[in-house]
């Protein structure tokens, strides 16, 4: 449902509902669906071996990566032998709309020391973590992974092969990996 905005989502899940007479509680308890959306998912609660989709959307690159592995090691416990993550990971200054002047992935260009005091834990804070350290971070905690989708803008890979050849961040990496700016990420439990 990339692309699809979520009041979109429940009106369809509400007119499905509707066209099976029942409403959309019903029609996802009838399905077999539960819903859990938590502020923190490291300490879940959910029963070992019993989720069949993790899902998120544009969420995971505003933690920081010490948590985002601790929350795969949590999904790792509550996923069953044959569930899937399935995230939406954006990759581009989410404080820089489109229509500014200037390249998304600018905000690469600030040291780390920086960045911190642009950001915060509680406040603006962005990973900056790009598309092959995703999944490195992924299949260090156990999960097979592969991307899919992912969105590579032309102006962007040429801003990037002119900012950043040679820094040492991004040296294992190609320049249109760096420059991916969104991607889906599927994992399985390795």
């Amino acid at each position: 449902w990339r692309g699809i905005d979520p009041a979109r989502v429940d009106e369809r899940a509400e007119r499905l509902g509707y066209s099976l007479g029942t409403c959309r509680a019903t029609l996802a308890e009838r399905l077999g669906v539960t819903v859990r959306v938590t502020r923190s998912l490291d300490r879940s609660g959910l029963a070992p071996h019993s989720v069949d989709l993790f899902y998120s959307d544009s969420v995971l690159q505003f933690m920081e990566p010490g948590e985002l592995a601790a929350l795969i090691r949590e999904a790792r416990r509550f996923l069953k032998s044959s569930g899937r993550c399935f995230h939406v990971i954006d990759c581009v200054d989410n404080q820089l709309h489109d229509d500014a002047p200037g390249s998304r992935l600018a905000y690469l260009s600030w040291s780390e020391p920086t960045w911190r005091l642009m950001t915060s834990k509680y406040l603006n804070y962005q990973n900056r973590l790009r598309m092959p350290q995703f999944v490195a971070l992924f299949e260090s905690e156990g999960m097979a992974s592969r991307v899919i989708d992912p969105v590579v803008d032309a102006q962007d890979v040429a801003y990037v092969k002119r900012r950043f050849a040679g820094d040492p961040r991004f040296e294992k990496m190609s320049m249109e990996k760096v420059a991916t700016r969104s991607f889906g990420l599927i994992s399985t439990v390795a």
